[in-house]
């Protein structure tokens, strides 16, 4: 990841994470009102806000069940990471 280039901030990154799964899912046939279950890593717990507002316009009417977590992230740079 040294030569990949990180976008800053929180809600960047966010939408470019969704927009990134979401691909992967279209190639599979599927899209993001299908996922049940996130884990969300956040280097600050107080970005989940932010994380949950954006994750509600992007599979609204959906229920899911995110888990949120504070942790040290692989890059300095990282704002967060989705499983």
């Amino acid at each position: 990841m040294k030569d990949r280039k990180l976008i800053k901030g929180i809600r960047a990154q966010i939408e470019e994470t969704l927009d990134n799964i979401e691909r992967v899912l279209k190639d599979a046939g599927g899209t993001l009102a299908q996922i049940y279950e996130l884990r969300i890593i956040l280097r600050k717990r107080e970005d989940f806000a932010v994380v949950d507002e954006i994750l509600r316009q992007r599979i609204p009417e959906k229920g899911y069940i995110a888990h949120g977590y504070e942790g040290v992230l692989l890059h300095p740079e990282m704002e967060l990471e989705i499983e």
